[in-house]
């Protein structure tokens, strides 16, 4: 099968899976009424569910993750050879099983560093494109990382604290992703380089809010724990949003992105709010992706676009069924999710 058969074939296939999926379809009906047993005939129709409304929303958000999963290791089986920088992508939820291990090893008092055993939850099985066999409902110390690409947590669990090893795993994945992006020839390598660059871009955003917003770190701190994107680093934006005044209504400065600020209460401001901020980035890296779904068929630009999709997807269900186990107003809900 020639590269261009391969491209058209899971071309027809993505587009057949956003058409009804909630990336296209409006989300605030599945809100209304806010019926877990509603929303899973809606979300994975023919399914047969016999559980109260708390468990089948866990199950839910379990199921929903697998289909994803099952969908991707499908496309990346078609691409054989598989392109590296959406096997990395896939592989965002092993190091999120690894942050959430090392932090529950840490957060343990049950003996030694290297005797205590905690599950990995939540599990994703990524199968054979897996750096670590695990199982689920298992009991692992932190052997597991022995001789895998994630060996050198071992070494940062001995000296560095929970919130230092997130961030040194969260920046070691957009490093690799940057890395394996860059390396894609031609004019497909750069409609993915180019969406690649702004999710880390926006995540460096994100996290100067959070750093500067809630444990006040300055901007020598933070500089060292973001993802450098282009040759000068950092850049006249990422400056700017180290040097604004957060506590005013408009603190743009010569910060030149403006909308991400678009949803910030302007009655009884006090200071921005990251969380709101962040909102605004996903919901603009969200568009990003939809348009380059779009504008890009028969290409690796469209299969990135599309999982990037389905992770937001995902996502944006994921949100609801948490809103409806915490029992979320309504209005409260269709806001958490955003208007696409």
């Amino acid at each position: 099968m020639s590269k261009m058969f391969r491209y058209e074939y899971v071309q027809a296939k993505l587009h057949a899976i956003i058409g009804s999926s909630y990336v296209r379809r409006d989300i605030r009906p599945l809100i209304r009424g806010a019926d877990v047993h509603a929303i899973a005939d809606a979300v994975l129709p023919g399914r047969q569910y016999d559980l109260p409304e708390i468990a089948l929303a866990r199950q839910l958000q379990e199921d929903l993750q697998s289909s994803m999963f099952n969908i991707l290791r499908r496309i990346l089986k078609v691409l054989s050879p598989a392109p590296p920088v959406l096997v990395h992508l896939f592989r965002l939820y092993e190091f999120r099983m690894v942050r959430t291990f090392a932090a529950s090893i840490l957060h343990s008092t049950d003996g030694e560093l290297d005797q205590r055993k905690v599950r990995i939850e939540p599990f994703w099985d990524l199968k054979e494109h897996a750096n670590m066999k695990l199982k689920p409902d298992a009991e692992y110390s932190i052997d597991v990382l022995q001789g895998s690409i994630y060996e050198w947590v071992l070494d940062a669990m001995q000296k560095d604290d929970v919130f230092q090893i997130e961030v040194m795993l969260d920046r070691k994945y957009f490093a690799e992703l940057l890395e394996l992006a860059r390396a894609v020839r031609g004019s497909e390598g750069k409609s993915v380089r180019d969406l690649v660059e702004l999710e880390i871009n926006l995540q460096n955003y994100v996290w100067i809010l959070r750093l500067r917003t809630y444990f006040k770190w300055t901007s020598e701190q933070i500089v060292p724990l973001l993802v450098p994107v282009g040759r000068r680093f950092p850049d006249r934006n990422t400056r700017a949003l180290l040097e604004m005044q957060l506590d005013a209504i408009e603190p743009m400065g010569t910060f030149r992105h403006s909308w991400l600020f678009a949803s910030q209460p302007t009655v009884d401001f006090r200071r921005i709010d990251p969380a709101l901020a962040e909102q605004e980035a996903e919901l603009h890296l969200f568009r990003a992706a939809r348009a380059l779904f779009y504008g890009n068929p028969f290409s690796l630009g469209l299969v990135y676009a599309f999982c990037k999709l389905k992770q937001f997807e995902v996502s944006r269900l994921t949100t609801v069924l948490e809103g409806i186990k915490m029992m979320l107003p309504e209005d409260e809900l269709i806001a958490a999710v955003g208007t696409l």
